[in-house]
């Protein structure tokens, strides 16, 4: 019987450290995950998930690169650069989250 891994897609980002800024926080981790410096430009959406005892709010922002190669952390094992048609290609059935990046 085979290992089944399931794949998963994310964006960068984490955890604000107490009393750290949002923007701040997504500055940092988009460094410690990618080695990429990015400036933050406008929202891209907002989101919640309620789970037992805890809630987690989200911020996705729109980042443009700034300095830096992709040195990926631990928490990665890939990344893929895609354009719009490369994207919709791939028929995810969350497709429309990264699809709002193109609609800016």
């Amino acid at each position: 019987m085979g290992v089944n891994y399931e794949v998963r897609r994310d964006i960068p980002g984490g955890r604000l450290e107490f009393g750290e800024e949002p923007k701040n926080a997504l500055v940092r981790e988009v460094k410690e995950e990618t080695g990429l410096t990015i400036e933050i430009g406008s929202i891209l959406d907002t989101w919640q998930f309620i789970k037992d005892d805890y809630q987690l709010i989200g911020i996705n922002y729109l980042c443009k690169w700034q300095a830096g190669e992709v040195v990926l952390s631990h928490e990665h094992e890939a990344f893929e650069w895609l354009s719009k048609a490369e994207l919709l290609a791939k028929n995810w059935n969350d497709v429309d989250r990264y699809l709002m990046a193109f609609e800016i």
